[in-house]
């Protein structure tokens, strides 16, 4: 079986498919990619399915080689990727032969994606192959990559890849609003604290997990 071996983890990298479904009623998040944009462009160019698992990778890039095969792969959400002592754009679908070190340059935004043809063949727990941190459950043993792990690849599917070159870089404008769905504990909330949610300014924060995003700004303080 063909595996890409793990040279240096970057920041905090874990294997992620479209997610866990149906299960939140055992305390499960479906957890799955947190930028499912960016998941699907790289599972796109290597001619993936969006259910195959790809490696997600926070802040920072990896650097990986398949020691014995070549491996087509793929990566969305970074500036350059270098295969040896080449430099390679991002969003296209790229080859490394057997040995080569491949290192995954600086981050666009907070997310980028690895997927490699076929699919990291890891195990499936509960119908899927996403890491969830909180129960120690899915991707490569339950946890985030480590330096020298060894993560084994599916067998390619028959069909050709797509004649991509590069996809568009469609980086949404951070200036752009975000719509807010109303719920049903909004009426926990006084008028003025929901409109302080509405027109301030808050900021994402490391402190944000598969779980949720935690921001800081304003405090929302609940009816007494």
């Amino acid at each position: 079986m063909s595996f890409i071996e793990i040279v240096k983890p970057g920041g905090l990298s874990h294997i992620q498919d479209r997610g866990r479904t149906g299960f939140e009623y055992l305390g499960l998040s479906r957890c799955g990619p947190l930028d499912f944009r960016l998941f699907a462009m790289a599972q796109t160019l290597v001619g993936n399915s969006l259910d195959d698992a790809a490696i997600e990778m926070t802040y920072q890039g990896l650097d990986f080689l398949s020691p014995h095969d070549p491996v087509i792969f793929s990566v969305a959400g970074v500036q350059d990727i270098r295969i040896g002592s080449c430099i390679h754009p991002a969003r296209t679908t790229l080859e490394a032969g057997p040995g080569q070190r491949v290192s995954i340059g600086r981050l666009t935004g907070q997310r980028a994606y690895l997927a490699v043809r076929g699919g990291f063949d890891t195990p499936r727990v509960l119908g899927s192959r996403s890491t969830d941190f909180t129960a120690g459950i899915g991707g490569w043993q339950g946890r985030s990559l480590r330096a020298g792990d060894e993560i084994p690849v599916k067998a390619p599917p028959p069909h050709r890849i797509p004649a991509f070159d590069m996809l568009p870089d469609d980086t949404p404008d951070c200036d752009s609003p975000l719509h807010v769905v109303v719920g049903p504990d909004t009426g926990e909330f006084p008028p003025e604290a929901v409109n302080t949610f509405l027109k301030a300014e808050y900021a994402f924060t490391s402190a944000s997990n598969l779980m949720g995003i935690r921001l800081s700004g304003p405090p929302i303080k609940p009816r007494d």
